[in-house]
C-alpha cells in the first residue's frame, strides 16, 4: 500500500516528496506500512505553497525564497522580475487574482514597498499608495484568508536620539518612510488577529555577488573611487543570511507580535569600513579612499536622518535561541572574496 501512494505523490511532486514520504514511513528504501491518514494529509500538504512572498524580487525576498524552495512559496514581483514569480500591483490587484494555490499558506510575508527615503519624501501622498493602501487592502486580503500576515518595518521608526531602541521603546519617526511604516505597525496591531512585526535594521550580505553595501564598496575599492562615509550614524548592520534564518524560525516557532531584527553589534558606517578595511589584505590604501562625513552633510537629502538608529533584539535572541554573526566575521568573509578576485 506505501508503494502505491508513494507513486500517486510522487507523480504530483517528485523526487523531493518522494523521498520526504519515505521518510515520514521510518525507511529510506520504502517500509511497506500502510500510511495513516494524517501522514497520507501531509503528504497532500507538502505538494502545496505554505508561504506567499509579495516582493520576492527585493533585497530580503531574494534571499528568502531562494532559502525556501520554489516547491514552498508563492511569490510575486513587480518593478524587478524574479524567476517563477507571478507580477502583483497591490495597488490595483487583490491577492485573489494571483492564479495560484493559497490553500494552504500559513503566512503572508509583505516585502513590496517604497523604500526609497528620499523618494517618499519627495512623493508622501504617491508613496502612500503602496506602503499605505496597498499594504493595508493586503493586510485585510490575508486575515480573510485566515493567513497569517508578516510586515517588515523599518529601525527608521525611531527618531535616533537615544539608541539600542527595544521593541517597548516610543517609535518617533523623523523621515516620512518611517511614519508611512509604523502607521502600518499600528493598523496591524488593531485588527485584533496574529501577525508578525519585524523592525528590520540595514541588512548587508557577505556574499558580494548578492550586492548590498559591501558589495557597493568593494566596486569603489576596484575602481578607486571615493566612499563617502558617515561617522555620526549607528545601526545595527545585519547579514541577509541571518534575516532569512531568523525569520523562518520565528514562522517554524508560530511567534507572534512585533521582534526587532538586528545584529549584535552598534556602528557607524565609517567604523564597519574600517572594520571591512582592515581585514584586506592592503587596507592602508583602502583607508586612504574614504571621504568622511556626517548622514546629514551627504548631498542631496530631503530629509535629516536619525543618527543613532540601533536596535536591541534580545527579545528575538531569546525566542528562537539564535544571534546573528557579528559584523567581524561577515567582514572577514567578504573580504575573502574581494582579495579572490
Amino acid at each position: 500500500m506505501c508503494a502505491s501512494v508513494e507513486s500517486v505523490v510522487s507523480s504530483m511532486a517528485g523526487l523531493r516528496l518522494r523521498d520526504w514520504l519515505y521518510t515520514a514511513c521510518g525507511d529510506s528504501r520504502g517500509c511497506g506500512k500502510l500510511l495513516s491518514p494524517q501522514v497520507w494529509k501531509n503528504c497532500l500538504m507538502a505538494t502545496r505553497p505554505e508561504f506567499l512572498i509579495l516582493g520576492a524580487s527585493g533585497y530580503v525576498g531574494r534571499a528568502l525564497a531562494r532559502r525556501l524552495g520554489v516547491e514552498r512559496i508563492v511569490a510575486t514581483c513587480h518593478t524587478n522580475t524574479f524567476p517563477d514569480a507571478i507580477r502583483f500591483d497591490g495597488r490595483t490587484m487583490s491577492i485573489h487574482d494571483l492564479g495560484a494555490d493559497l490553500s494552504m499558506v500559513r503566512y503572508g510575508i509583505i516585502l513590496f514597498a517604497e523604500a526609497r527615503v528620499d523618494r517618499c519624501a519627495a512623493d508622501p501622498s504617491g508613496t502612500s499608495e503602496v506602503n499605505l493602501d496597498a499594504t493595508r487592502r493586503v493586510i485585510d486580503q490575508l486575515i480573510e484568508r485566515g493567513t497569517t500576515p508578516v510586515f517588515f518595518s523599518t529601525d527608521l521608526v525611531f527618531d535616533g536620539v537615544v539608541g539600542r531602541y527595544r521593541e517597548d521603546s516610543s517609535p518617533n519617526p523623523v523621515v516620512t518612510y518611517g511614519n508611512q511604516k509604523l502607521a502600518i505597525e499600528r493598523y496591524l496591531q488593531s485588527t485584533g488577529e496574529n501577525f508578525l512585526i519585524i523592525r528590520l535594521a540595514k541588512a548587508l550580505s557577505e556574499d558580494l555577488n548578492y550586492g548590498g553595501l559591501l558589495t557597493e564598496w568593494s566596486n569603489s575599492l576596484r575602481t578607486g573611487r571615493r566612499i563617502l562615509c558617515a561617522e555620526d550614524q549607528n545601526c545595527s548592520f545585519i547579514d541577509i543570511q541571518d534575516v532569512v534564518t531568523a525569520l523562518i524560525k520565528l514562522m517554524k516557532d508560530d511567534a507572534s507580535g512585533l521582534f526587532h531584527l538586528g545584529g549584535p553589534d552598534s556602528l557607524s558606517r565609517l567604523e564597519l569600513f574600517e572594520m571591512f578595511a582592515g581585514c584586506l589584505p592592503q587596507c592602508e590604501g583602502a583607508r586612504e579612499q574614504i571621504l568622511r562625513c556626517g548622514i546629514n552633510d551627504v548631498p542631496g537629502l530631503l530629509e535629516r536622518r536619525p543618527i543613532n538608529i540601533s536596535l536591541d533584539s534580545t527579545k528575538l535572541y531569546e525566542t528562537i535561541d539564535f544571534v546573528p554573526k557579528p559584523m567581524e566575521a561577515v567582514c572577514r568573509q567578504a573580504a575573502k572574496l574581494l582579495a579572490s578576485g
